[in-house]
């Protein structure tokens, strides 16, 4: 039992050293690149995203938006898995 903790700790800790870091930063370089610094808008959607403005017409706030688009997409693509076709039996 002692060599097993033994083996684990030492993965553990080459794990969570340097390898992680590099990791880490080298991703966040290559999404930093890749989206083209999509960090200068986080002060603007951090603020539109705690106003009470109302904007446009809708039951969706924008605090409400981006959690509900994905749930609602993913949902589509349950119900119909062949490219949007829709079944045809016509129950769905």
């Amino acid at each position: 039992m002692e060599r097993l903790e033994q083996i684990l700790d030492s993965l553990s800790n080459l794990v969570w050293g340097w390898p992680l870091l590099v990791l880490l930063v080298g991703t966040h370089l290559y999404l930093t690149v890749r989206l083209r610094v999509i960090q200068r808008y986080l002060g603007t959607a951090i603020r539109l995203s705690f106003s009470r403005t109302a904007e446009g017409e809708g039951d969706v706030s924008h605090f409400g938006a981006p959690p509900s688009a994905p749930a609602t997409s993913s949902a589509s693509r349950r119900r119909w898995p062949r490219a949007g076709r829709a079944p045809s039996s016509g129950c769905g």
